[in-house]
């Protein structure tokens, strides 16, 4: 019965949100978002809701201008990344840091970036930060969006910043489902 089935990504819905924000306080959003945004250290403007990450990946790749349809994301992943991704009516391409485990090595993941990846996804796995700074200064000298995917690393650093807020500018999404409204 339940086979497929995510327990927070396939359960919420925007409406289930709006319904939430409807019976919530006032400012009870607006409060979390100003706090959340003090936490990470960036403005509550850059800051969106959704219902999931499923639903702010998929959000996010639709809403952008690049029409690039190849989407890199780490072959250890969460189908639900897959999922958005291919929602959005992009191409999945999957990259490992290195033939190594435990080694990161930018050089091999970005030698393998073709002209038609519009999208880099960095996840931050089982509390560890990734150093993206490499892929960052590449993405943007490409016009690469690069999209940080932290939701096992909330709370990391990378030279002092947040995990979550070096992803490019002007695109942050907050995934949060209704249980937190």
């Amino acid at each position: 019965m339940f086979e497929n089935r995510d327990t927070v990504e396939e359960f919420w819905s925007l409406s289930d949100v709006d319904t939430a924000r409807e019976n919530a306080s006032d400012t009870s959003v607006e409060n979390f978002l100003c706090a959340f945004g003090k936490f990470l250290g960036v403005h509550e403007s850059r800051l969106q809701v959704a219902p999931s990450g499923k639903a702010a990946l998929e959000g996010l790749l639709k809403a952008r201008k690049d029409r690039r349809p190849v989407v890199m994301v780490p072959a250890l992943n969460c189908v639900r990344v897959k999922e958005a991704i291919e929602a959005a009516n992009c191409e999945v391409q999957t990259y490992d840091f290195e033939f190594q485990p435990g080694r990161f090595n930018w050089d091999i993941v970005l030698d393998s970036i073709t002209d038609q990846v519009g999208v880099l996804i960095v996840t931050h796995l089982y509390g560890v930060p990734v150093d993206l700074r490499k892929a960052r200064d590449f993405c943007n000298a490409k016009g690469i969006l690069l999209i940080e995917d932290c939701a096992q690393t909330l709370g990391g650093y990378i030279d002092g910043r947040q995990v979550g807020t070096w992803g490019m500018p002007p695109y942050s999404v907050l995934a949060m489902t209704s249980q937190f409204l």
